[in-house]
């Protein structure tokens, strides 16, 4: 009981977790900045650069993504006194798909996540594609499977909310995926993580990463086959503002971000779209003075 009052004491504010996701970006740059490794910001990282020099507003996360070798090295050989990499290169039990460069000093708990971590910067791997449609498909059908037995090792047994409860149809799906969730856990969660993220990333592995073909960040698959872009939009990288920094972005951002986002990625979503996807919790391990 001391214990869990203690966490909830030095449980840290919105604020306080985008600043230590911040410090640690900013070490991390500098380290591959050294070593000569390349990375670019992503996702609405970078859509928060682009349109918001910083932060979206409702966002708490920040993702980089990084070519295959230049990924892989960082991850085993990043080390800092506070911060540490975290990913099935460096640690062959680990049991989620993109790498972490973590904090040592937090914690951090996601409610329906079976593994507690620190407060984290997501950094993925950029591989290649295939230049057929059709083995891009099967390619990103099989990697959606694989992360599904991921998830499925990874995830406590909770009622899923993805659906508005406002209708019936809603609530109906809500039950409808509640009931498949508890069958695919019950079925594969006592599965080693750790066995489905290698497979990921060796299906990953399959096309070599090329800026004169097709790229994609494929292993964790939330945008599916939109992750997809000629290479040569990497070809080049430019420097833009986030929180007061400089940070690399792909010169051609603008195809990453109309496949992402669409063509009027600049322009503001309704209100009533601007809320975090993430739910968590983040403490201090101990009190910091």
């Amino acid at each position: 009981m001391e214990h869990f009052e203690n966490m909830h004491k030095n449980e840290l504010t919105l604020q306080e977790i985008k600043r230590i996701q911040l410090d640690i970006l900013v070490d991390f740059a500098k380290y591959c900045d050294e070593n000569n490794l390349k990375y670019y910001l992503s996702g609405g990282t970078l859509l928060g650069a682009i349109r918001h020099k910083g932060f979206i507003p409702w966002d708490d996360d920040i993702d980089i993504m990084m070519p295959r070798t230049d990924y892989e090295y960082a991850m085993k050989n990043y080390k800092n006194l506070i911060y540490k990499s975290l990913s099935i290169e460096s640690f062959s039990g680990y049991w989620d798909l993109a790498g972490r460069i973590i904090d040592n000093r937090t914690i951090m708990e996601i409610p329906f996540d079976k593994y507690p971590t620190g407060v984290y910067v997501d950094v993925f791997p950029i591989d290649g594609v295939s230049c057929y449609y059709i083995l891009q498909k099967v390619e990103f059908l099989v990697e959606k499977i694989l992360v599904t037995l991921n998830r499925c090792t990874v995830l406590k047994l909770q009622k899923s909310h993805r659906y508005k409860i406002s209708s019936i149809s809603g609530r109906l799906k809500n039950r409808l995926r509640t009931i498949i969730k508890y069958l695919m856990i019950l079925a594969f969660g006592w599965t080693p993580p750790s066995f489905w993220v290698k497979l990921v990333h060796q299906v990953g592995r399959i096309y070599k990463f090329n800026l004169d073909k097709f790229v994609a960040v494929v292993v964790v698959n939330h945008y599916g086959t939109k992750e997809i872009v000629p290479g040569s939009i990497y070809k080049e990288r430019i420097p833009v503002d986030f929180e007061g920094y400089k940070f690399w972005a792909p010169k051609g951002y603008q195809s990453y971000l109309k496949n992402l986002y669409g063509d009027n990625y600049m322009e503001l979503p309704p209100e009533n779209q601007r809320y975090s996807e993430h739910a968590f919790k983040a403490y201090w391990k101990e009190e910091i003075r």
